[in-house]
């Protein structure tokens, strides 16, 4: 039997790509009704034909898509005839197809390929879902993924404009200003293009339905990886959060550059208190005397730990000296750990007796910073002995039982 082409002998009908229509509850599948018209030397077909058929990407040559699908013994009725089609799920997903279609009379023969292809284009009602239940594409934006596995992709911890805060793996994160507010409007439909609402539920990071969004995985204890949510009072827990120059920690508060204030909103420097502030000074005092000639004071000691190695320590004592004999002078030295201080060099005072008198007191305050310790403990203590060039003679520390003191705290 003679086949001839079919450029205006094959006709789509009206209805032409028609879904087959599936239980309510049922997936929808992906096979679809196609009815065309078949002539035979001009006059319409009425006999048994096995058909073969081709889906394409282009009208002329191009690329196949999907499987060739074959369909025998199909009846065709004063040129009519109804094939159900399936190409996969994956064959039409918005770019156009055109079919190629050969036919033969049914049982055996070679198949006559009918040119030229037919274009497949959507019924009005195909090119928009209202609703679906779950889709198969990807959802793009700041949410990205499938249905089954969203993910806030353009969440970081680095403080960026705009963008939604993540927790790094340390559990910290980088803000300026935090200003939380989420509106959410994801959407599912099950072998859709586009959708405008859908009836599922988003699962991941994201949970809930169309109206309402919930972005489930945030929350305010200091966990790694996990986006922040504040508490009922507005609070959430961290590591440390690095903001503008910023480093707030567990044991540390930490200022890049400018002043800070404490009771005062204006501060004129790089701390201004306003009302009391207390230090935490060392001190030993006491009143009794001590007549060594030469080495430690054991009175005169007391024992610090040092917070820093890049700070000093100032150190104020204040006693009474005396030397005994005319001509001979002694001196009263500060030392830590033993050792005289090298930056910026020893603490000490030195006293000579030049009055005709053997006698002699004399009331000093010794004060000064030594740089160079380490952090940890360390032990300040008062030396006394003859000053360079004099020999040892008679020296007393303290008189009639008078106040003495020695303070340190730590100074940068």
């Amino acid at each position: 039997m003679e086949i001839k082409r079919v450029s205006a002998a094959l006709a789509l009908l009206a209805g032409l790509l028609q879904p087959l229509e599936a239980p309510a509850q049922t997936p929808l599948g992906t096979t679809f009704t196609y009815q065309g018209r078949l002539t035979d030397g001009g006059v319409p077909a009425n006999v048994v034909y096995d058909f073969q058929l081709v889906l394409y990407d282009a009208a002329v040559g191009g690329g196949q898509v999907g499987p060739i699908v074959n369909s025998n013994g199909v009846p065709v009725t004063t040129g009519l005839f109804t094939v159900g089609l399936d190409f996969g799920a994956s064959a039409f997903a918005g770019s156009a197809r055109w079919l190629e279609i050969a036919v033969r009379p049914a049982g055996g023969g070679t198949f006559n390929v009918l040119s030229p292809r037919q274009e497949l284009r959507p019924t009005p009602g195909a090119l928009y879902a209202s609703t679906a239940a779950t889709f198969t594409g990807s959802l793009a934006g700041e949410v990205t993924g499938t249905q089954g596995a969203t993910v806030v992709a353009s969440a970081v911890a680095t403080n960026n404009a705009n963008a939604v805060v993540r927790r790094d793996g340390a559990g910290d994160f980088a803000a300026g200003s935090i200003t939380a507010s989420l509106n959410g409007n994801a959407t599912s439909a099950t072998s859709a293009t586009s959708a405008t609402s859908f009836t599922g539920a988003l699962m991941g990071e994201v949970t809930g339905t169309q109206t309402a969004t919930v972005v489930s995985a945030a929350t305010p204890d200091n966990t790694a990886g996990a986006i922040v949510r504040r508490d009922g009072s507005g609070n959430f827990i961290a590591g440390s959060i690095t903001a503008a120059g910023l480093v707030v920690g567990t044991d540390r508060l930490v200022l890049a550059g400018g002043n800070v204030g404490v009771g005062t909103a204006t501060p004129a420097s790089r701390l201004e208190v306003a009302g009391d502030l207390i230090r935490t000074v060392a001190r030993s005092h006491g009143y009794a005397n001590d007549g060594t000639d030469s080495g430690a004071l054991a009175s005169r000691v007391l024992s610090f730990t040092k917070k820093r190695s890049d700070t000093g320590l100032r150190v104020t004592y204040t006693d009474n000296f005396r030397v005994l004999e005319s001509g001979r002078a002694g001196r009263w030295e500060v030392r830590f750990d033993g050792a005289s201080c090298t930056s910026p060099g020893p603490l000490g005072y030195d006293l000579y007796n030049s009055q005709s008198t053997s006698f002699m007191h004399i009331p000093v305050t010794v004060t000064g910073t030594c740089f160079g310790s380490s952090a940890g403990v360390h032990v300040i203590q008062v030396y006394v002995g003859p000053s360079a060039g004099y020999p040892v003679n008679d020296l007393y520390t303290g008189w009639n039982s008078q106040y003495w003191a020695l303070e340190v705290e730590e100074v940068r």
